[in-house]
């Protein structure tokens, strides 16, 4: 006859455990990320609170800022979506427009290369499931969402879109940025990336309202840092030229096109050696001395 408190150990070392205790940490956090990813998309846009239209106190305005940008937020993924099926529609040919955000440009005032963004995120959000939900609930604003649209796939979407929740737009963009270049099984990535930091090389500027120019350029990194270099160095002797005193100026503004003398045998009344200039001799001047014969 067995012994019932042996059978009893035996089963309870083969019993299959239940619970978070049966994931690994790296599980638990995935899953822990999940349900965060999906209160967020439960709980949607907040319902408007009644008061003032306009409130003046600062409690009121910062509550009723969030809510207007998570309101307006929302109102943009419908936009990029709307836009998206129209374009596919080809609704923009009516107008005689040549594209979708030559349209957008002429018919509802967004900037042309304001309108290719939008409708290449309003693309890639159809293959982003959790971020365009996130972006519908107003939880993940306009910024974030055209940085994480950028970098984001099947494999890190949910973690990119639970690290920006609760992070700043510029930590956001940091994060992108890694991730960006993070091509461990491509043997190719930098020869890539080199290339398209050489295609997106570009020279804009325009007046601004004060009569101002303003240059905008976009270089290598290692093109960029010759041209600041250069840059500095101009303006250090534009800096050194402004400290000297008015007098100097004038003397040197007055001197710079005078041609330098040169020194020959010309000996003159007084049997002292003399300086004759260029012009007024028939000597070749090199580097200041008299080469030939002075009349």
């Amino acid at each position: 006859m067995e012994d019932s408190s042996t059978t009893d150990v035996e089963k309870s070392e083969g019993r299959i455990p239940f619970g978070m205790p049966s994931f690994d940490h790296q599980a638990r956090e995935q899953f822990g990320q999940n349900i965060r990813l999906a209160m967020e998309c439960i709980e949607g846009t907040p319902e408007p609170v009644e008061g003032m239209a306009i409130p003046v106190d600062e409690s009121s305005i910062r509550q009723r800022l969030k809510l207007l940008s998570q309101e307006i937020t929302s109102q943009h993924a419908d936009l990029l979506e709307l836009l998206v099926r129209f374009d596919d529609l080809e609704g923009w040919k009516i107008s005689g427009a040549r594209h979708c955000a030559a349209w957008m440009n002429l018919e509802i005032g967004v900037g042309i290369q304001s309108g290719w963004e939008y409708l290449r995120v309003g693309r890639k959000l159809r293959t982003l499931p959790t971020l365009r939900a996130l972006f519908r609930a107003g939880k993940l604003s306009w910024s974030k969402v055209r940085l994480i649209s950028r970098v984001a796939d099947t494999d890190n979407e949910r973690t990119l879109c639970h690290a920006a929740l609760d992070a700043a737009v510029s930590d956001v963009k940091r994060l992108c940025n890694g991730y960006r270049w993070q091509e461990d099984g491509n043997p190719d990535a930098e020869n890539e990336r080199a290339l398209q930091q050489w295609n997106s090389r570009s020279l804009t500027w325009d007046e601004t309202s004060n009569g101002s120019t303003r240059i905008q350029l976009t270089l290598p990194p290692d093109k960029a840092q010759a041209f600041l270099n250069s840059v500095k160095h101009s303006l250090s002797q534009l800096h050194d030229t402004s400290e000297q005193p008015e007098g100097t100026r004038r003397h040197q503004d007055n001197t710079s096109n005078v041609p330098a003398p040169c020194r020959c045998g010309r000996v003159d009344g007084r049997n002292q050696s003399a300086e004759c200039r260029p012009g007024d001799c028939h000597c070749r001047s090199i580097s200041g001395h008299c080469v030939g014969r002075c009349f």
